[in-house]
């Protein structure tokens, strides 16, 4: 145990101890009740200790707030104390000072001092400012909430980045918040995981050049949740002047962390959108939410970063507030812009017109299907969805469906499977043909469930597909060849006998198998499938 881990255990003690509790504690660590102590090397200590019964203690030495035993103090009790000192002897350090921590009154009315601090005020000091200021923060800006979430947080500001942290940190600010408003509420929480989004980004800097690591990108993942979490949930309806300040002072600082080209830009990305998809956009306030001024304040962005300016992050949100301004046109004109590639302008694409479904504006729909088809083309993680919205669009309005055969019959090859499905939910077996012939399909690549309903609902068509494929496997002159033109043989003959024409089918196949009477190899495969005797 290093200086600074040890001081740190000595504030952790004073700050959450009695005095009273602390000499128990002693008194059962000089008894020896304390059994099995074992620390896992993580900071996380684990022992049972003798009392009027048996008690398991577990202490976490990096959050002490979470530390517990299973007595019936339910707090911090002397079967904790009388662990921690026996963890104390353990690595050679003062159990009296333990014992003792509560009587040295500079950690409970002045700051804490230390060598290894350089004279700063202690995290202990900082948490117990926080929890004075939070009574406060009601109505105040969100510059002064971050500073809040600063001193808050500065016990766990040691802490490794990974999902502990987040955890850690979001525990403090929950037990120490401040009583606000329903409408202040929500917001508060947005902002206090936005803080530690930053924070998990903050070593990073502004460069693009380096990745978090492993444990960091879990955590990122984690306030990504919570994020959606506080974002799925509505806002109060009623009008608040409060609220929405706070909302917009938000949004600049998420448009920041979005137009500032870095690492975290995807990230402050997602949660713009959210907050313009859950709160804002549904809110529909011109008056307070502009698109148009909000077009403005992305054009300042711009300007004030400069070099350091995301203009893929910068061209998606313009995209999203000329389209939210029912400007259209220009909104896919900004998505279009650089033609087809795979960097979000697909799903920004799909996202408006997703809202466009909810809503029912099937005009709309239907020109943004027809205007976008250029960013599904090539990106196999959209084509499918966007082919989904065209199905919706034309169980709506029947009118449009020339327009999604269009689409289809421009993006193939890309569209081909979504082609193919589709002439077989509509029954367009002659079309279903001509393509698989265009492209030489073989038949038996194709799934058994894709042919059954051609082989039912029209069986004659299949004939030439078949035949034409029987002979170009006989013309490869090899085994496995002559095995596949046996297999289509004996469907062939299913199809001539379901067609009432197996008179038909026995002149095919003696002019057949008298026409390759001399290839021996597929006779004998003729034979084996049962086709000759």
């Amino acid at each position: 145990m290093d200086d600074q881990t040890w001081q740190r255990l000595v504030n952790d003690v004073a700050e959450h101890f009695e005095d009273i509790t602390l000499k128990r504690g002693f008194q059962y660590y000089r008894q020896k009740r304390v059994a099995g102590l074992m620390d896992t090397g993580n900071g996380s200590l684990q022992a049972v200790v003798e009392g009027g019964e048996v008690y398991r203690v577990h202490v976490d030495l990096d959050f002490f707030e979470v530390s517990r035993c299973d007595c019936p103090v339910n707090g911090y009790c002397k079967h904790i104390a009388a662990v921690l000192m026996v963890y104390a002897e353990r690595h050679g350090r003062s159990v009296h000072a333990l014992a003792n921590a509560d009587t040295l009154a500079e950690l409970r009315s002045a700051p804490v001092k230390s060598a290894s601090s350089g004279g700063k005020v202690s995290s202990i000091d900082k948490l117990r400012k926080a929890k004075l200021e939070a009574a406060s923060l009601a109505g105040a800006n969100v510059d002064t909430w971050r500073e809040w979430f600063r001193s808050c947080t500065a016990r766990v500001a040691d802490i490794t980045r990974n999902p502990m942290f987040v955890k850690q940190a979001l525990k403090t600010i929950r037990d120490n918040q401040p009583s606000l408003s329903a409408g202040e509420q929500p917001i508060f929480q947005l902002n206090a995981r936005l803080y530690l989004l930053e924070n998990l980004f903050a070593p990073l800097g502004n460069t693009s050049s380096y990745f978090l690591g492993y444990y960091s990108q879990l955590a990122v993942t984690d306030l990504v949740h919570e994020l959606e979490g506080v974002l799925g949930a509505p806002l109060p309806a009623e009008r608040d002047p409060v609220r929405e300040a706070r909302l917009l002072e938000t949004l600049s600082f998420v448009r920041t962390g979005m137009l500032r080209h870095s690492q975290a830009s995807p990230t402050f990305a997602s949660v713009y959108g959210s907050m313009w998809q859950q709160w804002l956009y549904p809110a529909r306030e011109p008056e307070v939410f502009a698109y148009e001024a909000e077009l403005d304040r992305l054009a300042a962005e711009r300007e004030a970063l400069n070099g350091a300016y995301d203009s893929l992050y910068g061209a998606l949100a313009r995209a999203r507030m000329q389209f939210y301004a029912g400007r259209d046109e220009e909104a896919m004109k900004e998505l279009n812009a650089t033609g087809r590639f795979r960097d979000g302008r697909s799903e920004s694409a799909l996202a408006f017109m997703d809202e466009l479904k909810r809503g029912e504006e099937w005009p709309r729909l239907l020109a943004w299907l027809t205007g976008t088809e250029e960013l599904f083309e090539s990106d196999r993680r959209t084509i499918e969805p966007y082919f989904g919205l065209w199905d919706e669009l034309v169980r709506e309005n029947p009118e449009a469906e020339s327009g999604m055969w269009s689409a289809l019959i421009a993006m193939l090859p890309a569209s081909g499977h979504f082609y193919e499905e589709r002439l077989q939910h509509y029954g367009f077996w002659e079309v279903w043909l001509d393509y698989h012939l265009s492209i030489g399909t073989d038949p038996l690549e194709l799934r058994a469930t894709a042919l059954q309903p051609a082989e039912k609902e029209a069986p004659e068509m299949l004939l030439p597909f078949y035949h034409q494929a029987v002979e170009r496997y006989v013309s490869l002159r090899n085994r496995d060849g002559y095995k596949a033109a046996t297999k289509l043989l004996k469907r062939l003959a299913k199809l001539y006998k379901k067609l009432k024409r197996s008179e038909r089918w026995e002149s095919f196949f003696d002019a057949f198998s008298e026409r390759h009477s001399r290839l021996r190899a597929l006779q004998e495969e003729l034979r084996k499938g049962k086709l000759l005797s």
